[in-house]
């Protein structure tokens, strides 16, 4: 969580390898992290859920690592 928590307190955007390694660290706690491309959309193509302990989280954003900073700021607030 502690890496989480570094990731999301940095001013820059997400790298590819970034957004990869947090894929991992929450599917090892057991979480559930989706990452969709939606194509057919003018605007907000990305989304990403994360579903823990019976709540869901869901952000849609033009940008795939704002989308992923802002599902892992409420996601590291909910896990406390």
């Amino acid at each position: 969580m502690e890496e989480i928590k570094e990731l999301i307190n940095s001013n820059e955007e997400f790298s590819d390898s970034q957004i990869l390694a947090v894929f991992n660290i929450i599917g090892q706690t057991g979480d559930v992290i989706i990452l969709k491309n939606d194509g057919l959309r003018d605007n907000n193509k990305f989304t990403v859920v994360i579903s823990h302990s019976g709540e869901s989280i869901r952000y849609d954003d033009s940008n795939l690592s704002n989308a992923v900073k802002k599902a892992l700021q409420d996601y590291v607030t909910q896990k406390k």
